[in-house]
Parts: structure tokens; C-alpha cells; sequence
């Protein structure tokens, strides 16, 4: 019987992905697998044990200390659904662009959503996506220093505002 790496993988993480012939025949050949399934059974193991926090840390600051030169990562702020009429979630995404005629990026704390504005000529396009490049429905986006709503049944294409539009933070609502 051919057996696959990743049946291999199975017979240890989801045994019951794999069909009972295969199971009986990895079981009962286990020393012609028997490489394979020490690496597997501990690496299992190993998921299972917290990582030590010095390890922990120094992989954020890895990730903290790599910012995209294009890319403003920003805070974000939760408000309280207690607080949200309608039951509206919001998330706060608050950035200072480099220049005001700029085009800007602004992305929450979680990475979850990115804001992008493109002044093209004597219009703005606000783009909306999120990073599993779903679609979004019903969400309104504000500015905030100009109080300006933008609302949208979908970000299959981009909200276009006639003239540039001068942005230092964003809200993002969904209804």
C-alpha cells in the first residue's frame, strides 16, 4: 500500500480523516514509519506546552520591529456595544498621515481591517478591505476631522468622494 506524507500526518492529527485501511496498515507498520510518526507524535507534543515567555517576546519584537514603509499600524479602540445604539460595531482607526495630500493607509490594531484613500485628480477613493479578503456589507466609514459619513452596502468597489479629503483618523461601523 503507497502511503502519503501527509496520511502520515493524519494517522497522528486526524486520524479520522483517513480512510480504516490505511489506519490499520500505518498501525501495523509502524516501524517501516517509524521516523514519520516520532516526528509527528512530538511535534504534538510540543503544540501542547506553552511557549516560554522570553521565547514569546522575542518573536513580537520581531514582528513589532518589521513596519512596511507604506503601511501606518495604529490603534484601535473597541467601543462598548453597551454604548452602541442599534448594535453597531465600531472600531476606531486613528493615524496621522505623513502630508496632508498624501494617500493614506490605515489599518486597526488587530491588522483585521485596512482603510486605504487615493486622491486621484479631483476625487478621493476610500477603499475598505479586510485580511481575508471577504466581502464587507453595510459599513460606514467616518472621518473624523471633518465628521464626514461614507456609507456602503459593499466594498465590491471603492466609496469615490468628489475633491481630496483631509484624514487624520478614520471610525469604521458596522451595521
Amino acid at each position: 500500500m503507497n502511503i502519503e506524507e501527509e496520511e502520515i500526518f493524519n494517522f497522528i492529527y486526524n486520524p479520522e480523516l483517513l480512510d480504516k485501511d490505511k489506519r490499520l496498515y500505518i498501525a501495523n507498520n509502524a516501524e517501516k514509519f517509524e521516523n514519520e510518526l516520532n516526528f509527528y507524535t512530538l511535534l504534538k507534543e510540543q503544540q501542547k506546552k506553552p511557549v516560554p515567555k522570553e521565547i514569546e517576546d522575542s518573536i513580537i519584537e520581531k514582528i513589532i520591529s518589521y513596519q512596511h514603509p507604506k503601511l501606518k499600524f495604529l490603534i484601535s479602540e473597541s467601543l462598548d456595544e453597551d454604548n452602541n445604539e442599534d448594535n453597531i460595531h465600531s472600531e476606531e482607526i486613528v493615524a496621522a498621515p505623513e502630508r496632508k495630500d498624501s494617500n493614506g493607509v490605515f489599518i486597526d490594531e488587530n491588522s483585521d481591517f485596512i482603510v486605504k484613500i487615493v486622491h486621484l485628480d479631483n476625487f478621493s477613493h476610500i477603499y475598505l478591505s479586510n485580511k481575508n479578503n471577504a466581502p464587507i456589507k453595510n459599513y460606514s466609514i467616518t472621518i473624523n476631522s471633518t465628521k464626514e459619513v461614507f456609507f456602503s452596502e459593499d466594498n465590491s468597489s471603492p466609496i469615490i468622494v468628489s475633491g481630496k479629503i483631509d484624514v487624520t483618523d478614520v471610525r469604521l461601523s458596522f451595521k
